[in-house]
Formats: C-alpha cells, sequence, structure tokens
C-alpha cells in the first residue's frame, strides 16, 4: 500500500503545523506491517516556521490489536529530520 495523508497538528500553544506524509508499505510480516516514508511539515507560526525548510522520513507499523473489541489496526510511526551535511572530499 502507498500512505498518502494531508493532515494538521494543533500544538498546545495553539499553532498549527500542516503535513504531507508519502511512503511505501509491506504487506508484510502478517499482524506488523512495515512502514517507510518521507514527511514535509509546514506552518505559518513563527514559533514553528524552521519546519518549513525540513525534510522527514519515517519508519513504522501497522499493528494488529491483540484485543478483540478493538476495530482497527493502531499505527506507530517514528519520524526524523533528515540534516544535510556536505560530502567529505
Amino acid at each position: 500500500f502507498r500512505p498518502d495523508f494531508r493532515a494538521v497538528i494543533e500544538t498546545e500553544d495553539g499553532a498549527t503545523v500542516m503535513f504531507e506524509w508519502h511512503g511505501y508499505g509491506r504487506a508484510y510480516p502478517a499482524g506488523r506491517r512495515q512502514i517507510v516514508g518521507s514527511v514535509f511539515p509546514l506552518s505559518d507560526s513563527p514559533r514553528y516556521s524552521r519546519l518549513n525548510d525540513v525534510v522527514c522520513v519515517c519508519v513504522g507499523e501497522v499493528r494488529t490489536s491483540d484485543d478483540p473489541s478493538q476495530m482497527s489496526p493502531d499505527l506507530v510511526i517514528d519520524v526524523a529530520e533528515l540534516v544535510w551535511e556536505p560530502v567529505a572530499p
């Protein structure tokens, strides 16, 4: 599957951070499908404006629950900022 999300996060201090998430998900292993992707944040708040120049990568899993009353799986994602560094000569 290919996740393609656009969403908004409202921070505790009232700012808005929008983001796009594009990725690729594998149908295995069973019960813990793997996900990789890229995340692009954007904010008009001065407090979070540095995010406008950030590219992030993510890894995660779609986990099925052991609880039969839970109707949908859990989505667990770890997001990290991709930092540019000069290439050694």
